[in-house]
């Protein structure tokens, strides 16, 4: 039978009994198409018998929108599923929720289901002997409140893992496996032993001002290296300059005869002459970039004299149990 989660027509029908859906007054929607369509693939997982699957389609469904039909379908998934301590929890919900909204046969529904569970959830009770103030428990992650302590909880069966914590003290930790029986079992949490405070290691962090210093070095290396290299590259250009212009001086000499050249020669002194000029401008660049690169480069702050430095120099010291002032034993 296909219905939908909310129209009052449809009704559940399990254990022999009718149950209506919840009326859209006391709905909250945050999805509602998607949380319908999530309802009903639920409901054709359970019809294949793909229980796990089912429970995550209602889940999801009833967070998308809660409703009272979508919670009983829910319970009912968790109780097949073997999840007895969930599904009771929520049968109880849809009771109260039912009864708040005067839905008496829902609630009666609802409250025959929790009470046929009853005698099958398996209980836990996690004992606190500790008078530790701080002390936390935790069960699979959820925080006990000191109201549960040696206090018999329902708990799906499986495993539980439980921590127990406090400020100074060692954690501590045990895993128990919940029965599928309608057992008790219990778990005693002992005193917590003192942890035992971690070697404090001495850590020295140069100041902002030494960090900035020998940031500012590196920077100015890199800035002489570069202008080193066009330096050098210019007197590269002003070498081949020179080279072409004695090669064009030695051409027109071929073609002069004292002060008188021929049209050759008139173009190899043009040449000369110009690649002369060419290779003086590029060696008086060149050499002044490479001595300015050479200056910023042997200038710089060095890290080594850094370095010395910083051992004559107060140091910011961080250890576990803060910050301070160190200075080391060394000057240079």
């Amino acid at each position: 039978m296909k219905c939908g989660r909310r129209i009052s027509a449809c009704l559940f029908v399990t254990a022999g009994l009718s149950f209506g859906v919840l009326s859209p007054s006391v709905a909250h929607a945050n999805d509602p198409v998607t949380a319908e369509q999530l309802f009903a693939d639920g409901k054709a997982a359970m019809q294949k018998g793909k229980i796990g699957e089912a429970c995550g389609k209602f889940e999801e469904s009833q967070r998308l929108d809660p409703s009272i039909g979508t919670e009983f379908n829910l319970a009912d998934c968790n109780e097949r599923n073997g999840n007895t301590a969930t599904a009771w929890s929520q049968f109880m919900e849809v009771a109260a929720l039912a009864h708040n909204s005067r839905q008496p046969s829902r609630e009666e529904a609802a409250r025959a289901r929790a009470s046929a569970i009853e005698p099958k959830l398996a209980r836990l009770v996690i004992r606190v002997p500790s008078p530790d103030p701080k002390i936390e428990i935790v069960r699979d992650g959820i925080l006990v409140g000191r109201a549960q302590w040696n206090g018999s909880v329902p708990v799906d069966p499986g495993e539980h893992r439980i921590v127990a914590r406090s400020e100074g003290r060692k954690t501590w930790e045990k895993s128990v496996i919940i029965s599928s029986t309608a057992v008790t079992s219990t778990v005693e949490v002992p005193e917590l032993e003192v942890s035992t405070a971690p070697e404090s290691k001495i850590v020295l962090v140069p100041s902002e001002e030494r960090l900035a210093k020998r940031d500012a070095g590196k920077v100015q290396r890199v800035a002489g290296l570069s202008v080193l290299g066009l330096g050098l590259v210019g007197l590269g250009i002003g070498t081949a300059y020179g080279i072409a212009s004695k090669t064009h001086r030695d051409d027109a000499n071929g073609h002069c005869v004292g002060s008188r050249c021929d049209a050759s020669g008139v173009g190899a002194k043009y040449d000369a002459l110009a690649d002369g000029n060419a290779s003086t401008v590029a060696f008086a660049i060149g050499g002044a970039a490479t001595i300015t690169g050479a200056l910023l480069f042997f200038t710089a702050p060095s890290e080594t004299k850094e370095r010395r430095a910083l051992r004559a120099a107060p140091m910011i010291a961080r250890g576990s149990g803060g910050y301070g002032i160190v200075v080391e034993g060394q000057f240079r």
